[in-house]
């Protein structure tokens, strides 16, 4: 059996903030945002037929209420 290597992270508070950076970052963002909203939109449709004890969806989004900008 092999030792575990610990490797060190560097300190994030030292680190620079560059223009490509800034552009992964929010495109990694963006990405994260899009597969996060396709997950609930597949939840809330495999959801979509449950009904509460008086006839009403079970599941429901919240942009019903709150509608997305």
């Amino acid at each position: 059996m092999k030792d575990d290597i610990i490797v060190g992270f560097r300190n994030p508070g030292n680190f620079v903030h560059d223009p490509l950076s800034e552009v992964l970052r929010v495109g990694a963002r963006k990405l994260l945002a899009q597969a996060i909203e396709e997950e609930v939109d597949a939840f809330l449709a495999k959801q979509r037929h449950l009904q509460n004890d008086e006839g009403h969806q079970r599941v429901g989004c919240v942009t019903a209420i709150f509608p997305k900008e």
